[in-house]
């Protein structure tokens, strides 16, 4: 008995003896689609008995008696355990039945274990007969297995699918053809063994949650975590509410972490839980140094962050520096008296000799960025809502005391902290005015109506993020920080700082503002490439809680090809929540209209609702989100878009997402390596990524467009947005393709 060996795009690469001593298994490759052309090609030849075997990405020897304890304590548990679908194995079972085959499942599990084996594969309801290893201990000889369980079934219709070389002997005794789906070979060599050698990711922490293997394992040492990480961002109103009151909350968070696992993500980063009067949702802070109650408790962080170590996963934090709420007792003391000793912690000013505003500053929200205090007969300057006055980081005190809440959390386990709009952290000293915009419109935001000359990226700005950078470097495990600036790419490169002192990621929004073609997103692509920092590492961002989700933009044929730009590009990528279902913005009729934002700047289409509703989790009231009334009302298709409906469909943009992350994660020039042969001819973008340690390239290929374009790649497709392999010579309508190039 002979297996045929294949890679995971389908191409044949060795043929084996089947001997039960050499066999070994390999893992988690059946998240890929399975070339089924390649197993209908082996299915129909006839001679000696073949059986098509999918390698993965690692192979691991065992012998004799390891073989057991081998199953029972890695594929098991990476399997069962890990409870990940595989929607390549569903699909290849639904093409086996469309061309008439009746499906045997051989499971060498006990038969306890054979509804969830179905399950995790996501295939009940294709199979039609199965075995467990407890008919072999009944029935012998072993071929007598599968003969009785045809059960009438047309031998010359039947297939069984198993995952050791028993099954395909003695499925060829009984005359029945057999596909090797958890299977590989160990005597597979040359280039397969080269492209196979992956790092098997281990089981491990609490109640069997395994541990996450760092992207590009083994491959650059000298790497940080966060350089090959994805981000994900978790808005925590929306994302999983625990207590039924309709607002999620952070043990909700903690009850879905293994979707983000099994996204295959490597971070998350939780928008604001801290106490406020919810004025902004949590952006106005009234205690920085602990969790408002609709979050839950303290306790509450401290286990949900055990939980993430224990997956592996990173956590990250929204630090709120530049403004307080009205309600923090710093503030409260502030505006008591004009000699209190906290009045130079915010920004006073005298009024104008009018009485009005000391300058033409403008609140980000609409409106002055002024608000008189009756009793002190002053001023107090709020880029944003008057119920939250911004902070005077002039004063060594506010940022002693600020740096203070960077190293509470810090010794809490937090991994790292995105800092909320750091370039309105500093004003002009003198208090000028802004001057006039000549390029606004009226349908444009008021606060554009002025240059924020005075107001953004002023240069005492660049010392304060270099203390923030100490505190961080002061404690081990490469803590990370990112930092929110809405700057054009020349000003953002400096929130890196001299020498690498400020920011390891400055966060890039340009993709969200880029007209979505082929040649503008090139030249972005170049521009901030060329403009990085010697030792600077890039980052990338498509949508987050404050602007459109990328579906409503570029509609939902793109959403697929932006989803592989931001997930193959160079640098970090951060994903907000719900993208990885491909939702849409949410209308909100005006009587539920939450942001403030669209109450005080009304019919702009500047409101946030839309981007930050709850996340549809499964086939339930309020999409399993919440027993309660949603604190923001669920899209009409997001039972549709839920987890549960795309967990089992591999087309789905969910899958897409999983295939795309598992590519990452197994690809280290896609991770880590450099970036090349940046170009776009029409509708095409294409680049090619490169291998760090044996040079190989990758090539990704985007059409932006809605019709065919020719490529002529040579090389091996690895992955199609279109949920198969694709062809290296042409790209569909609104294909993105990844190939390996020969």
């Amino acid at each position: 008995m002979k297996a045929v060996l294949f890679d995971v795009d389908g191409t044949l690469v060795d043929t084996v003896d089947l001997h039960a001593e050499s066999w070994v298994r390999t893992f988690r490759h059946i998240g890929h689609e399975v070339p089924f052309e390649a197993v209908r090609a082996q299915i129909g030849k006839g001679g000696d008995q073949l059986m098509p075997v999918f390698l993965a990405e690692d192979v691991v020897d065992r012998r004799g008696k390891e073989m057991e304890a081998f199953r029972k304590d890695l594929y098991m548990s990476e399997l069962i355990h890990r409870a990940r679908p595989f929607p390549g194995v569903a699909a290849l079972f639904r093409h086996l039945r469309a061309d008439g085959r009746r499906i045997i499942l051989a499971s060498s599990g006990k038969p306890e274990e054979l509804d969830h084996y179905k399950k995790l594969l996501g295939i009940e309801g294709l199979v039609d007969a199965a075995t467990t290893s407890d008919d072999a201990e009944r029935s012998k000889p072993f071929p007598d297995i599968f003969l009785a369980a045809l059960d009438g079934l047309p031998a010359d219709q039947a297939i069984v699918v198993g995952d050791s070389p028993y099954d395909a002997e003695a499925a060829g005794k009984a005359g029945l053809r057999t596909i090797g789906l958890l299977c590989g070979g160990s005597r597979s060599r040359g280039p397969a063994r080269r492209r196979l050698r992956r790092a098997l990711p281990r089981p491990g922490g609490a109640a069997g949650a395994p541990r996450r293997l760092a992207p590009g394992a083994g491959l650059s040492a000298m790497a940080a975590w966060w350089q090959g990480a994805v981000i994900y961002q978790v808005y925590p109103r929306s994302f999983q509410d625990s207590d039924g009151d309709g607002v999620g909350d952070l043990p909700g968070i903690a009850a879905r972490l293994d979707h983000l696992l099994h996204l295959g993500v490597d971070a998350l980063w939780i928008s604001p839980f801290y106490p406020s009067p919810m004025a902004d949702f949590g952006y106005d802070v009234a205690d920085h140094c602990d969790v408002d109650p609709v979050f839950g408790r303290l306790a509450d962080f401290e286990r949900l962050v055990a939980a993430a170590h224990d997956r592996g996963l990173r956590v990250i934090l929204d630090y709120v520096p530049n403004h307080t709420a009205d309600t923090h007792p710093w503030f409260v003391a502030s505006r008591a008296s004009r000699t209190g000793p906290k009045r130079d912690w915010y920004i006073w000013r005298d009024p104008a000799p009018d009485g009005g505003p000391p300058n033409n500053w403008l609140s980000e929200f609409g409106g002055s960025a002024w608000t008189l205090d009756a009793a002190t007969g002053q001023y107090f300057y709020h880029a944003y809502l008057p119920q939250q006055p911004d902070l005077n980081w002039r004063n060594p005190a506010v940022q002693a005391a600020m740096l203070d809440v960077l190293r509470f959390w810090l010794e809490r386990g937090v991994d790292g902290f995105r800092v909320d709009a750091i370039h309105h952290l500093i004003e002009d000293a003198a208090f000028r005015d802004n001057p006039p915009n000549p390029d606004w419109r009226p349908d444009q935001s008021p606060a554009r109506r002025l240059i924020r000359a005075r107001t953004m990226d002023q240069p005492e700005l660049q010392p304060a993020i270099a203390a923030m950078r100490r505190i961080t470097d002061a404690y081990p495990g490469e803590r990370l920080l990112i930092g929110e600036a809405w700057l054009p790419i020349d000003r953002l490169i400096a929130y890196y700082g001299e020498g690498g002192t400020g920011f390891h990621l400055p966060f890039n929004f340009h993709l969200i503002t880029t007209p979505w073609q082929a040649g503008a997103i090139a030249g972005l692509i170049c521009r901030y490439e060329a403009a990085l920092p010697e030792g600077a590492w890039p980052n990338w961002v498509l949508g987050n809680h404050d602007r459109s989700r990328i579906v409503s933009r570029i509609g939902p044929e793109q959403a697929r090809i932006a989803a592989m730009l931001l997930l193959t590009l160079r640098g970090t990528p951060t994903i907000y929540q719900g993208e990885e279902l491909g939702l849409t913005d949410v209308p909100i009729p005006p009587a539920l209209v939450r942001d403030p934002w669209e109450k005080r700047v009304p019919g702009l289409g500047l409101g946030r609702d839309p981007v930050r509703t709850p996340m549809p989790w499964e086939d339930a009231p309020q999409a399993g989100f919440t027993t309660g009334t949603p604190w923001l009302p669920l899209g009409e298709d997001h039972a549709a878009l839920s987890v549960a409906a795309q967990a089992h469909d591999p087309w789905s943009m969910l899958s897409l997402y999983r295939e795309l992350l598992m590519l990452r994660r197994r690809e280290a020039a896609l991770s880590l390596g450099p970036i090349m042969a940046v170009a776009a001819a029409g509708d095409v973008l294409r680049y090619e990524r490169q291998d760090p340690q044996d040079g190989r390239r990758l090539l990704v290929a985007l059409n932006l467009g809605g019709t065919a374009q020719p490529l002529e790649a040579r090389g091996t497709p690895l992955l199609s947005t279109q949920g198969d392999y694709g062809s290296p010579r042409r790209l569909r309508p609104h294909e993105g393709l990844v190939v390996e190039l020969d």
